[in-house]
């Protein structure tokens, strides 16, 4: 036997916060919940179906056994890898709407792309990524 289907869901602290940063910032349309719950997934325009979703870490207690790892630094172990046909014009399009960027978009021939990295108001890890300028 073999998982089916994957989400990735984000936990978060701050709902209200993280929802509007993936909805108004980040332009993904909400496919289910609202500003106002403890859920919600969201999707690219144009699809069907959920790219990822949100939840409240607290909630993940209803778990019986889960228990968060601390508040210890926190370290990155995951990363939210996001395909953009333009790179630069969303990276312009998000540093505009107050985006701090890690950096420059650059070219990776060694990831066969061009890439940006950023974090979202949780420090979670996104690396934005394009194809590279010498191959459009």
């Amino acid at each position: 036997m073999k998982p089916s289907n994957m989400t990735v869901r984000i936990l978060v602290e701050d709902f209200k916060k993280m929802y509007d940063f993936y909805k108004d910032v980040m332009d993904y349309e909400v496919h289910w919940g609202d500003r106002n719950g403890t859920y919600a997934s969201f999707k690219v325009p144009g699809e069907d179906n959920p790219a990822f979703a949100i939840y409240v870490k607290q909630d993940y207690s209803f778990y019986e056994g889960y228990q968060d790892i601390g508040t210890q630094d926190k370290s990155d172990y995951v990363v939210l890898c996001l395909e953009c046909e333009d790179l630069d014009k969303y990276y312009n399009y998000l540093k505009d709407k107050g985006v701090m960027f890690i950096g420059e978009p650059r070219d990776i021939p060694e990831w066969y792309c061009r890439v940006v990295l950023f974090r979202d108001p949780e420090g979670n890890l996104i690396d934005l990524s394009g194809p590279l300028k010498d191959s459009k």
